[in-house]
């Protein structure tokens, strides 16, 4: 009986609130509340219209800078890189636009530029496994041989693949087998005719493992690695299996590959791939490996070009840092700006 009367009471409140509340607003408080909300509407749609004018100068601003960068970069990074040639490697999924301004961007700096390579997606693709060991396993032993003394293709089995040694790290060997038809360290073997590194290209190319873009005839002493955007969840999109293979570790440690090999690696891409999931925050989450290969946020505009050259140059003197806008960047760019390189490839 007593559960009963307050449930009664209850609703007899909720009742008598409801009747205050219609009576006030509509007598005594209809004026006022009518006022404030329309008050309220017009400082709302000022609000929008001021939006929408600093998101439009906002706009007009990035054109701009842009406009101005492309204008003048050729001035900006003049001869910064005379005597020195690049090798673009693209990560799957970076876009083809990415590669293209980068490489105008190389050539007006005075750089050669050996090629271009895309990674596929059966680089690290599980059903693949098995074809990455059988080729590591038959081409593997050209890391350890002299270039000069390897000149022809090894001979393949015709029943059955190559032995593989125990323990092998299947993909630390492709990415070394990759750098060495990619990239040099040693400055006397740039710009020769490298046979063997072809043969190796060609290998990696013809198990789909790569794509090659123009006739990659020697080896670089300098690598960009293109990094591709980070996909952001759609609402009502199913979130990835967990079963699914992360590739954002291989590239990691392939971009450190390139660079152990070569005379400096600048990792570049959007702003995204420095959030979660992007392989630049996986570079800089290494501050071993940071101080090593410098990165670029700001991939895809011409201060992202400009940027990357700089931080190329500033490689060549044996330094580097993270450059851009996104988590971890440490400046914009590289300051003060590497100095451009007289004919014998040494600073003015």
């Amino acid at each position: 009986m007593i559960d009963f009367r307050y449930h009664v009471v209850s609703l007899v409140s909720v009742f008598i609130a409801l009747a205050v509340g219609i009576v006030l607003g509509a007598g005594p408080l209809r004026g006022q509340l009518a006022e404030q909300l329309s008050t309220r509407v017009e400082q709302l749609g000022v609000e929008r219209n001021q939006l929408r004018s600093d998101k439009e100068v906002a706009e007009a601003g990035v054109r701009n800078r842009d406009a101005f960068t492309t204008q003048v970069m050729p001035t900006m990074v003049a001869d910064r890189l005379r005597g020195h040639s690049v090798v673009l490697v693209s990560l799957p999924g970076a876009t083809s636009a990415l590669a293209e301004s980068l490489s105008t961007t190389l050539t007006a700096a005075g750089a050669e530029l050996t090629g271009r390579v895309e990674i596929r997606a059966d680089w690290t693709a599980p059903a693949r496994s098995e074809a990455r060991a059988d080729l590591v396993a038959e081409w593997g032993k050209v890391l350890t041989t002299p270039s000069q003394q390897v000149n022809r293709t090894p001979q393949r089995a015709a029943s059955s693949p190559a032995a593989r040694p125990a323990g092998q790290d299947t993909q630390q060997v492709l990415r070394d087998l990759l750098a060495r038809g990619l990239v040099t360290a040693n400055r006397l073997e740039v710009g020769e005719s490298d046979p063997v590194g072809r043969e190796v290209l060609a290998a990696l190319a013809d198990q789909e493992l790569i794509a090659l873009r123009g006739r990659v005839s020697t080896r670089a002493d300098l690598a960009v690695v293109l990094a591709p955007a980070v996909q952001s969840l759609v609402p009502g999109q199913p979130t990835p299996s967990p079963s699914v293979v992360d590739p954002v570790p291989e590239w990691a440690g392939l971009t450190l590959t390139l660079d152990r090999s070569s005379g400096g690696v600048v990792l570049v891409g959007p702003a995204s791939s420095a959030g979660d999931g992007g392989t630049i925050a996986a570079i800089r989450a290494q501050k071993e490996s940071t101080r090593l290969v410098s990165t670029v946020d700001t991939g895809g505009s011409p201060m992202g070009d400009v940027t990357a050259v700089y931080a190329l140059a500033e490689q060549v003197s044996g330094d580097g840092a993270s450059y851009g806008f996104a988590k971890g960047a440490v400046a914009p760019v590289p300051s003060p700006v590497p100095a451009p390189v007289t004919a014998e490839g040494a600073a003015p």
